[in-house]
């Protein structure tokens, strides 16, 4: 599960430099997210619930196509996998 939240953070980082030059491209690379997310969510919703929505949230900003959205989406999801991550190491 930390190798996939730590993908997502990392697809999070790319997606906000993609923005810079290409909002559309930055949208599909969002859709990359689901793949990641689908075999881990249900367990940081069992574990965490709060991090669960953040999470759930942060997907929603980045998928925005909005330059500022995605930079908070993608600032959210690294903050939100760095304490989830450290609350939950396994």
């Amino acid at each position: 599960m930390r190798d996939g939240l730590l993908k997502i953070s990392e697809l999070s980082g790319k997606i906000v430099a993609t923005a810079t030059t290409s909002s559309a491209e930055a949208k599909t690379q969002a859709e990359g997210i689901e793949p990641l997310w689908a075999p881990i969510e249900d367990v940081v919703k069992n574990n965490d619930s709060s991090t669960y929505l953040a999470l759930e949230d942060a997907f929603a900003l980045l998928e925005s196509g909005d330059m500022t959205k995605i930079a908070q989406g993608a600032g959210k999801v690294s903050s939100t996998v760095t304490a989830y991550i450290a609350k939950y190491p396994g």
